[in-house]
């Protein structure tokens, strides 16, 4: 094992050894309409993760202005908990013929929306900065996947930054695309942002071994949450009410869904376990301006006799720095970020160069958490370019 490297990934090389003899793809089911398709049917069908479940046209926001189709896609993935569930995502295909090893892959994992079910970016109304940014990415000539992470779309409980789970729907939702669309190649890059950004280099460690029929070429990762066991650790000391309380009970609620043993009543206050329901309902911004919220310290989450210990395990097996990538990847990072503190980047860098990735580390002045998607498209292009060529930029790793 590499130093650093997340144990877990020994389970999911087993496991994509049992599902490497899977089934060849069958003719899709086309789903139903308006928001009976986020229903899966139950119980679900046979199939193995990755399989489609059903699909249809999409239309809206997450719908790619330069893609010749998108698709709105219901398919298997595996929680990592074991259990069968459906993820929706999105699937644009590019204008024009594919080229001699079918089109390559952009698997896209989106930032922190929420862990409603209508928080997921196939459901929203409105194309956001990161749909606009991949309409580029079509554009070049890819096709473009949009995941809506597992409990995000469908109803259930959205395992927020567990690495594993995003890692898995980010992966799947290229075997469930390549079902629909043979012409798509098997070379793909997973891209990402924030809690996407964290996801993708989970995947960068976990795709390889979870679809090995596919050829992960690298993944880009854009201001990626880390450090987050530091987070628990400074939660007694957090005293002001306001967001952070948002984004730390959904972190503790979705990390704590992975963990069977974990109870979070016997964790928490009763004022912030009532608060838990509202998460499963509401979007992040909209609690985060929701004034109601300001009356709840973070530091008044947890009572004081609970026992810490298996959750702080927990997010310590959840945390991007830790583990191994067999492929290169792009670090991108704003210096005037002040959401994802430029810092914390600078050691997920390090840590990850210690562990033996190789990394491309880009800091950009002036671009924030925003625009450091956005503005680093030339970077990033340039970056894609060459590692599809088999020529990657050196490691910046010292």
């Amino acid at each position: 094992m590499k130093p650093g490297q997340v144990p877990l990934l020994t389970v999911l090389t087993l496991a994509a050894a049992l599902g490497a003899g899977r089934h060849a793809a069958t003719a899709a089911t086309t789903g139903p309409a308006g928001t009976a398709f986020y229903a899966p049917p139950s119980p679900l069908p046979a199939g193995t993760h990755g399989d489609v479940i059903w699909s249809r046209p999409l239309q809206g926001a997450a719908a790619l202005p330069a893609a010749a189709e998108n698709t709105l896609v219901l398919y298997h993935t595996t929680s990592v908990t074991g259990a069968d569930v459906a993820v929706s995502g999105a699937i644009a295909i590019p204008k024009g013929d594919p080229p001699a090893r079918g089109w390559p892959i952009v698997s896209w994992a989106h930032g922190t929306t929420g862990n409603a079910p209508q928080c997921a970016p196939t459901r929203d109304g409105t194309a956001n900065l990161e749909q606009r940014y991949l309409d580029a990415w079509v554009a070049r000539g890819y096709a473009v996947l949009q995941t809506d992470y597992e409990g995000q779309g469908v109803p259930g409980l959205h395992p927020y930054l567990v690495g594993a789970a995003a890692a898995r729907d980010v992966t799947d939702i290229v075997r469930a695309a390549r079902q629909l669309y043979p012409k798509l190649g098997t070379r793909w890059f997973a891209l990402g942002h924030s809690e996407g950004g964290s996801a993708s280099i989970f995947t960068g460690a976990v795709g390889p071994a979870w679809a090995p029929e596919l050829q992960l070429l690298g993944a880009v990762s854009f201001a990626p949450v880390s450090h987050i066991a530091s987070l628990l650790y400074s939660v007694p000391n957090m005293k002001e009410p306001g967001g952070d309380v948002v984004l730390t009970l959904e972190m503790i609620e979705g990390i704590a869904s992975s963990d069977p043993a974990i109870h979070l009543s016997d964790l928490m206050t009763r004022q912030a376990f009532a608060k838990l329901p509202e998460i499963q309902r509401r979007c992040t911004e909209a609690l985060m301006n929701d004034n109601a919220w300001n009356d709840l310290a973070p530091a008044d989450i947890f009572r004081p006799d609970a026992d810490m210990q298996p959750l702080l395990v927990d997010f310590a097996r959840n945390e991007s720095n830790r583990v191994h990538l067999d492929v290169p990847l792009l670090l991108m990072q704003g210096d005037s970020d002040d959401v994802i503190k430029p810092r914390l980047t600078d050691l997920v860098d390090a840590e990850l160069c210690r562990n033996g990735t190789r990394v491309t580390y880009d800091r950009l002045k002036g671009k924030d958490h925003d625009s450091i998607v956005t503005g680093s498209l030339p970077q990033v292009e340039a970056w894609v370019d060459a590692v599809a060529a088999g020529t990657p930029p050196p490691s910046t790793c010292p």
